[in-house]
């Protein structure tokens, strides 16, 4: 039996796995900034243009103080859960080139200006909040090399992701079926996960 978010016969799904959070460490937290950015940035390069915002594949980051979730988030017809699932898999950064990181650095200092620096309210609202300054932290978003974000690319794909749906689950993979499809390419990332 599946829920029925908004009365339609959708499947709104969240896959996650941790990551760090934003409080102990600035380097760590502009880490998962970076990967969370490549991650939306590969999702965006696989997505038509102009399809629906409301559907499809989103990444996200949530960071909390000491940890953090990065993922994605699916919504579709049941029709189209298969096909999220290949682009979310298939979108998510295993290797990364220096022109990904550079792209990733970029965007993350836009992304995280505009929410945070721009206006008075925003910018006490950050400096109320964190446990660091915003030039700290754009300096070490600069730090990031290849090196540093392939470990923490690596320390994000060795922890079994958790899975949360919504609608018609029943028409959503279980982790454990997902597990299973190992020879699949389709399938391939989910394998890594809890070994």
């Amino acid at each position: 039996m599946g829920t029925l978010p908004d009365m339609n016969e959708d499947v709104i799904a969240a896959i996650a796995v941790p990551n760090y959070g934003c409080d102990e460490d600035v380097k760590k937290y502009a880490l998962a900034l970076i990967t969370y950015e490549i991650y939306q940035v590969t999702v965006e390069r696989t997505t038509p243009v102009g399809a629906n915002p409301v559907k499809g594949v989103r990444a996200f980051y949530r960071p909390y103080a000491s940890t953090g979730l990065i993922g994605c988030t699916l919504r579709g017809s049941p029709d189209e859960m298969d096909g999220l699932l290949h682009l979310a898999v298939e979108s998510l950064p295993i290797n990364v080139s220096e022109a990904d990181v550079n792209l990733g650095r970029t965007r993350t200092i836009a992304s995280f200006k505009r929410p945070h620096l721009e206006t008075m309210g925003d910018y006490c609202d950050f400096i109320g909040t964190s446990y660091f300054d915003q030039k700290g932290l754009i300096e070490e978003i600069g730090k990031v090399i290849v090196a540093d974000l392939e470990v923490t690319l690596n320390a994000t794909a060795s922890v079994a992701p958790a899975v949360y749906v919504i609608g018609l689950t029943f028409t959503f993979p279980k982790l454990r079926s997902l597990k299973m499809v190992k020879q699949s390419d389709y399938y391939n990332f989910i394998g890594r996960f809890g070994e």
